[in-house]
């Protein structure tokens, strides 16, 4: 660094507005009560100060000083700037990830500045502080060497686009940045718990039916309103309902001394639960309501000795469209289905009938002497078949649980249990029905929000 030193003293240079010039010599005549510490390289950066440092005195500057004593200290020079989206400052806000410092002068600075000395080495800076349903800040990695001077911008950045769905399944309370100017918000409440099937009967030395399919739940309302003003920072509670429990399996009927042709019925299964309420923004949305519907049929109970029959098929779960914001966002759900009937009791040593399929998922098999298995959720438990000789008819098999629904919708109906198997035999029993499958459970509510961002 050098001091100036000029060829004429206090010599400046006057132009007036028409372009004519005057040189004058100018001196102080201000008579200050304090001279004051004057700006020059012996002030400034003198030679010793620059040996000590080891800058060259002739060029070095005051930033070579500052470099200098930040590479001394082996530490580096980090500036970091908050940013709102519209670049303006983030004030107050604490930066998370700088190991080794004060947290104390980690918060921003009126203009959105935190400058500190801090190791050099590799840092993920964060601002999780600020926690917006809209906006958010991204974290930055950055990998800082020994005296340099760095500079790094933590800018918030918008979650979704102009128009964007969010979708909301667990209750929570969420809040909104200044970018936010209004929202839609579709509400859908929880869907019911299916039905349980019904258990198969108890035989004698007749044949007894298997039992029927539950049915499935009742969806959630739909609740939708827009336009809603947003105020900033403010926290919205969102109240998410639970699906309903799907309903128990009926118990199948007891088996019957097999000197007589009495046969027991087995008991149907419970309803599902309602659903859970939906509540936000001021709006609600109520949950599902079983109503009794469809069922699949259990096997009928042969008259004459042969094989059980085989229950009815059950209702294969399907995608469903739901339409939301007047065409303008579609939730895709599961729709439940119900699960098969139960086969019949066989006769006479015959096989109990077959429990109803539900697509791919076979029902359980009736097996001589055995009983019958059930092989896939939502099919329909085997019967039991006549065993022979001086055993007991064999126990039908037990249904399957039906599906749990989503976003809302019911849930599927339980499989029926399989019948008994007959018994011949007047000194034993027939078989037990095998117990329902029980009703799946309904899906829970959701919240769906349009966002609307300030122009």
């Amino acid at each position: 660094m050098k001091d100036r030193i000029p060829g004429k003293p206090g010599r400046v240079e006057l132009r007036y507005d028409d372009g004519t010039k005057v040189q004058v010599t100018m001196t102080r005549a201000d008579e200050p009560v304090e001279e004051g510490t004057p700006l020059c390289k012996a002030t400034i950066l003198p030679d010793n100060v620059c040996a000590a440092l080891g800058l060259d005195s002739d060029s070095a500057e005051i930033k070579d000083a500052w470099l200098s004593m930040i590479r001394l200290s082996g530490n580096t020079a980090l500036s970091i700037r908050v940013l709102w989206t519209d670049g303006t400052p983030m004030a107050g806000v604490k930066i998370e990830g700088l190991t080794g410092v004060n947290s104390e002068l980690t918060y921003t600075n009126s203009d959105g500045f935190v400058t500190l000395l801090v190791e050099a080495k590799s840092y993920t800076l964060s601002v999780p502080s600020v926690s917006y349903f809209d906006t958010y800040i991204p974290a930055q990695s950055i990998t800082l060497k020994t005296g340099e001077i760095q500079s790094i911008t933590l800018r918030a950045a918008h979650k979704y686009t102009e128009g964007g769905v969010a979708s909301i399944t667990s209750s929570q309370s969420i809040k909104f940045s200044k970018d936010i100017q209004a929202v839609d918000v579709a509400l859908i409440g929880g869907g019911s718990g299916g039905s349980g099937g019904q258990g198969g009967g108890g035989s004698s030395r007749s044949s007894s039916t298997g039992g029927k399919s539950g049915s499935k739940g009742g969806n959630g309302a739909i609740q939708q309103a827009s336009n809603i003003k947003i105020v900033p920072d403010q926290n919205y509670p969102i109240s998410i309902g639970a699906g309903g429990n799907g309903g128990v399996g009926g118990t199948g009927g007891a088996g019957q001394p097999a000197n007589g042709y009495t046969v027991v019925e087995g008991s149907p299964g419970s309803t599902g639960a309602t659903g859970g309420q939906t509540t936000a923004f001021g709006y609600s949305a109520a949950g599902g309501i079983f109503v009794n519907g469809t069922t699949s049929s259990g096997g009928a109970a042969p008259s004459t000795a042969s094989k059980g029959n085989s229950g009815s098929s059950g209702v294969v779960s399907t995608t469903e469209n739901v339409s939301l914001f007047n065409g303008g966002y579609t939730l895709t759900r599961t729709a439940t289905g119900r699960g098969g009937g139960g086969g019949s009791g066989g006769m006479s040593g015959y096989d109990g009938g077959t429990g109803g399929a539900c697509g791919t998922r076979t029902g359980g098999a009736g097996v001589t002497g055995m009983s019958g298995s059930s092989l896939g959720g939502g099919a329909g438990g085997g019967a039991g078949a006549y065993t022979g000789g001086n055993g007991s008819g064999a126990e039908g098999g037990n249904g399957s649980t039906g599906e749990r629904g989503t976003y809302g919708a019911g849930g599927g109906g339980g499989a029926g249990g399989g019948g008994g198997g007959a018994n011949t035999n007047k000194l034993n029993v027939g078989g037990a029905g095998g117990q329902g499958g029980s009703g799946g459970q309904g899906g829970g509510g959701i919240v769906c929000v349009r966002l609307h961002y300030t122009a």
